[in-house]
């Protein structure tokens, strides 16, 4: 879980951006008016005399950016949503065509597009050519990344791959993909993390609503999806992306809806199993919670076997994939000859042991691949509920008035905490207290505090010491604990402001094999 931790960086940078906003419409404006008023002329002394101005200005003017800096898209052309449906497959050209071509792009030198790439850049024009506002935005992207320059205008790049997301909200096409471009000496890359958006979840805060997105990633990209929710570029709405989601609950909190699986457990996961399992009888039908109770040490014995192959620092052999269920224990076999050399080695990769425990109990879970699967849709529902809540509550707090100017503030908190520190702990507290799953909730903090060493560690030391028995995650949680959570809330951040969901949250979502 600890690898999910970089996603905040991104929270903090969508916090800085609205508070940057807030800072500079005044000034925008003035500075809008003025060389508006100007004309053409006045662009170009402000590109010649202050550049950011000038570009600023220009943008504006287009119509693609407004006076507050963000960026806006206006489709030259009227297409109705049902028009592109129709007439342009949506889920090839974003599940294959786009990454295809830009898969290609990568091998190839800077301005010199191999015979593949064209040709598969060919075949993305051609599938969107029927929508001319998606044709045109494929056209002028692909000018730019066969081009030598396309380096230098990484922003426009990224402009354009903005305005395709947005155009995609604009007419409510369940699509959506992050993309980045990596500088290297042989030219720049662009790749992609492409989503169907399987849903929405919404939420209210006084007299705000906020809409999370339930994202499933399609690309058969090797691009690692490392988070379990985050904000979209296009529009800073909050992703949950079902995937990671899934990923987590198999490998973390499966394991711990077996008592007999308790022994052996992390310490932390070991003082939460209970509550854990408590929970689970709420959050999940009668059929996923007898599934996943009865196979629970089958999964926690798979994965600490995983966990101990993995941890030994004297060789390099590693599981580098965990299933959702189980390893194909024909491939499994494979590594019989390496098990074999166990016994002639001081650090073995592998010893017959633990390939047998990871056979047998990879059969034992294969057998009811599909049952258990089903019930993973409810676990991974149940999970990400907290995670999607905190991320909902950053939101929150990035459209507070003056933002930037006045930063959240944590009253109740040490006066050293740091605000990027404040701003993660009213997320984790949140996630706790208004998502319906405290015990999930508040395992994740904790889990979160014992394997991370970032200002996280920092962040949920408050949440420990308000919610956590004797201030100590391994004691695991206090009693009525949802209550305590949003009484927290209130003492730590002087704010009686709950997050309430609207409408029922999924039972299920549906995840992909893997």
């Amino acid at each position: 879980m600890s690898d999910l931790l970089d996603e905040h960086d991104d929270e903090l940078a969508a916090l800085e951006r609205a508070g940057k906003r807030r800072n500079a419409v005044t000034v925008a404006m003035i500075i809008a008016t003025v060389i508006a008023l100007l004309g053409v002329g006045g662009v170009l002394i402000g590109k010649v005399m202050y550049p950011g101005i000038g570009e600023y200005v220009e943008a504006v003017l287009a119509g693609e950016q407004d006076v507050f800096g963000d960026p806006v898209y206006t489709p030259e052309h009227e297409v109705s949503a049902d028009e592109l449906a129709e007439n342009v497959d949506l889920q090839e050209v974003h599940a294959e065509l786009l990454t295809h071509w830009l898969s290609s792009l990568s091998y190839d030198e800077a301005g010199q597009p191999s015979k593949r790439t064209l040709e598969r850049f060919e075949a993305l024009q051609k599938a969107v050519e029927p929508d001319p506002n998606l044709h045109a935005i494929v056209t002028e992207l692909g000018e730019l990344m066969h081009s030598e320059k396309a380096a230098d205008k990484s922003d426009r790049v990224l402009y354009l791959t903005w305005a395709w997301n947005d155009y995609m909200r604009q007419k409510d096409q369940p699509y959506h993909f992050e993309a980045n471009m990596m500088l290297r000496q042989r030219g720049p890359m662009l790749y992609t993390k492409n989503y169907h958006l399987a849903g929405e979840v919404k939420f209210g805060l006084d007299d705000e609503r906020y809409t999370a997105l339930l994202a499933q990633r399609i690309d058969n990209t090797n691009v690692v999806e490392n988070y379990l929710c985050r904000a979209t570029e296009a529009d800073e709405r909050p992703l949950w992306v079902v995937d990671t989601s899934a990923r987590e609950a198999a490998n973390h909190v499966w394991p711990m809806l077996s008592a007999d699986s308790d022994a052996t457990l992390e310490p932390v996961k070991q003082a939460f199993a209970p509550a854990i399992r408590k929970e689970a009888k709420e959050m999940l039908s009668p059929e996923a919670l007898a599934t996943l109770e009865s196979s629970a040490f089958a999964r926690h014995q798979l994965m600490a076997t995983v966990d101990a192959i993995n941890e030994r620092d004297c060789n390099k052999f590693r599981f580098s994939f965990k299933p959702l269920v189980a390893y194909d224990s024909g491939r499994l076999l494979r590594l019989e000859s390496k098990a074999a050399m166990a016994q002639h080695s001081a650090c073995p990769d592998i010893t017959p042991v633990e390939l047998r425990t990871l056979i047998d109990n990879s059969d034992k879970l294969e057998m009811r691949r599909e049952e258990i699967r089903v019930a993973l849709q409810e676990l991974t529902a149940w999970i990400a509920r907290p995670r999607l809540v905190h991320e909902v509550r950053h939101r929150a707090d990035e459209e507070r008035h003056y933002a930037r100017t006045i930063p959240l503030g944590c009253p109740g908190c040490d006066s050293l905490m740091a605000p990027r520190e404040q701003a993660e702990l009213s997320g984790y507290l949140a996630g706790v207290a208004y998502s319906g799953a405290p015990a999930a909730g508040l395992f994740r903090a904790c889990w979160v505090n014992a394997t991370s060493s970032t200002y996280h560690k920092r962040a949920i030391e408050p949440l420990v010491t308000e919610l956590a028995k004797g201030q100590n995650c391994e004691q695991g949680p206090v009693d009525n604990l949802q209550q305590r959570a949003k009484k927290a809330d209130v003492e730590l951040f002087d704010r009686d402001e709950p997050l309430e969901k609207i409408g029922e949250w999924p039972a299920n979502v549906e995840i992909g094999e893997w």
